[in-house]
């Protein structure tokens, strides 16, 4: 809370700080100037600043650029180019949505609304379900006997790319056809940034990649709203009455901080 303003083209110090006494934040009923008087019975005085309304806040950290010119995370980009962005859906939309609680403002003694920001801003398992939405569009024999799957998936609920941020993270999409016996065959495709050094080597952690990276050498991460189907081929089933079922999960690679960021489901379909 001491960003007084944002200015994104300076990627070295996109924020221009006020470090003394007052805070800044998104609430009107806090003025654009501090009590006159000097008297506040909180602990710092409080102005109002825009820039907490906007994506341009998140802007400052999340469009990472390394000392190469290589764009590690692009996740402010990404929105940027996104119909979110045109329909002046910002990140504190999602990232920020109100939750219960009690603003304080000293000039009134009963808030009008009993809700604040929620400032946690953890990207938990519930606000990533379904945020992709998976389909198996067909399921048959080819004529050289293949069993082959065509499967949709839709980023419809990120208003940036799945995945996004640090390019250690994968959008993974699995498939697997189950048989009589409970026997099954599985195949997983991945998606996401690939960013390598000067020796064409996979840098596989944000670390690396901050340090070392080149360029980046491909990026199929799932774009806002953007649909891709995906054909997998298996030329071997088990027998028996076939069911087939797709899902969507974000890994983290190499490591996650915690079990349960290992493996986040996104969305699932059973035929």
């Amino acid at each position: 809370h001491t960003v007084e303003a944002v200015d994104l083209k300076n990627a070295t110090a996109p924020f221009k700080l006020d470090v003394g006494g007052q805070k800044h934040a998104a609430m009107r009923l806090l003025g654009a100037k501090p009590n006159p008087s000097g008297s506040n019975p909180a602990a710092h005085q409080a102005a109002y600043a825009e820039w907490f309304n906007k994506s341009e806040l998140c802007g400052g950290c999340h469009e990472m650029v390394n000392a190469n010119g290589v764009k590690v995370g692009s996740t402010y980009s990404e929105w940027k180019a996104s119909t979110y962005a045109s329909e002046g859906i910002q990140c504190q939309s999602c990232h920020m949505a109100p939750v219960e609680g009690t603003p304080y403002v000293s000039s009134i003694k009963e808030p009008a609304k009993h809700t604040i920001a929620d400032h946690s801003l953890l990207h938990n398992r519930e606000k990533l379900e379904n945020a992709v939405d998976v389909k198996v569009v067909s399921a048959a024999l080819n004529e050289a006997g293949a069993y082959v799957v065509d499967v949709s998936m839709t980023n419809v609920k990120a208003g940036h790319n799945v995945p996004t941020g640090s390019p250690s993270r994968a959008l993974t999409l699995e498939v697997s056809v189950e048989g009589d016996g409970l026997v099954r065959v599985v195949q997983m495709r991945a998606f996401g940034k690939r960013i390598v050094d000067k020796k064409d080597n996979w840098l596989t952690t944000e670390a690396d990649a901050q340090l070392k990276g080149a360029k980046e050498k491909y990026n199929t991460a799932l774009k806002p709203m953007e649909t891709r189907e995906v054909r997998f081929v298996f030329s071997n089933v088990p027998p028996g009455t076939l069911k087939v079922t797709a899902k969507a999960y974000i890994t983290q690679n190499p490591v996650a901080d915690s079990e349960e960021h290992l493996q986040v489901p996104l969305g699932v379909a059973g035929d």
